[in-house]
């Protein structure tokens, strides 16, 4: 099986049908053989007979219900236990966040373009020198190649403090020179490849993600 997707969720009958019908569309677009765990975090609405009424219609749909509220990161976990595939993923059940597509992520730069997630170094409980390194390496080489030089400009002071407590951060763990040699490869890729073309009708779009970034680097710090 190629793909698990988990989804913790907690009173949310109305957007399960359309939830199970938009992953069912996006697995059989890209031919994945895949199963969707719903975990019933102590629902005191219809979720779960709604998820039964799904998984009596669709074999992919499986269910796990709690008999009280224990929090999402229980739901995450017995999820997980769960699952059959040789990829897990997570997904919220109330549709907010349905931008997001399973095979990738909108490039709201470049519309046109698939751009896959890269992850983070600092993900997870594991560090090792491949997903440290490459980590570096793709953040470099996605911030060359996506944002506009004058946005680049107006945010180096935020990047040099960020890569710079990120260089410290993996220094303490061992694997500083492993950071290091991923920002100078993000580098080297950079000036073999070409920038995504600014384009003034993606400008109210650049705007946007700015104000969005000063924002989210206040509450970062003020939180």
């Amino acid at each position: 099986m190629d793909i698990s997707v988990v989804v913790p969720l907690y009173n949310e009958e109305e957007s399960l049908p359309e939830l199970s019908a938009w992953i069912e569309r996006v697995m059989a677009a890209n031919n994945f053989t895949y199963e969707l765990i719903m975990v019933d975090d102590g629902s005191n609405d219809k979720s779960w007979k709604v998820i039964e009424q799904l998984s009596a219609k669709d074999d992919h749909v499986r269910g796990i219900k709690f008999r009280r509220n224990y929090g999402k990161s229980a739901a995450l976990h017995c999820g997980f236990e769960d699952a059959r595939g040789n990829v897990v993923i997570t997904m919220d059940a109330d549709l907010v966040e349905e931008v997001a597509r399973i095979y990738g992520y909108d490039n709201i730069y470049c519309p046109t373009a698939v751009v896959y997630h890269v992850g983070s170094g600092t993900s997870g409980s594991r560090y090792n020198q491949f997903k440290i390194r490459y980590s570096s390496r793709n953040n470099i080489y996605l911030i060359y190649k996506n944002m506009p030089f004058l946005q680049i400009v107006l945010n180096l002071p935020f990047l040099l403090v960020g890569f710079g407590a990120k260089i410290l951060f993996f220094a303490s763990k061992g694997f500083g020179r492993e950071y290091l040699a991923g920002i100078k490869n993000g580098f080297q890729i950079s000036r073999k490849n070409r920038k995504v073309k600014f384009s003034m009708r993606n400008f109210p779009r650049y705007i946007q993600l700015q104000v969005e970034l000063w924002i989210n680097i206040f509450r970062r710090f003020a939180g």
